[in-house]
């Protein structure tokens, strides 16, 4: 686990009219987006504890895909394994 960013939780706060400012636990701005992109916002908001669910969760599937593997669709859990892995990469910069 390389996490560099800010742990959350990170509220979705009103800056004006327009914009609305994602805040850091320490009351920094981790982001800003406009006011008409609330769906945007929260989920920029969420990304901390997503990433978090992520990791945790991660190995279980893992697990899973080599021990239960006949009881799903073939190639279903080894799919949800390289796209957790792909978006945990991506969260990571790499």
């Amino acid at each position: 686990m390389t996490t560099t960013h800010t742990p959350g939780p990170w509220k979705v706060e009103p800056l004006n009219a327009d914009r609305v400012v994602i805040r850091k636990p320490d009351g920094g701005v981790a982001a800003n987006c406009p006011a008409h992109f609330p769906a945007d916002a929260a989920l920029i908001a969420a990304a901390p504890e997503l990433l978090e669910a992520l990791y945790a969760a991660l190995p279980l599937v893992e697990d899973a895909a080599v021990f239960l593997k006949d009881d799903f669709k073939p190639g279903y859990l080894a799919g949800i394994v390289r796209a957790s892995d792909s978006a945990i990469a991506k969260a990571e910069g790499r």
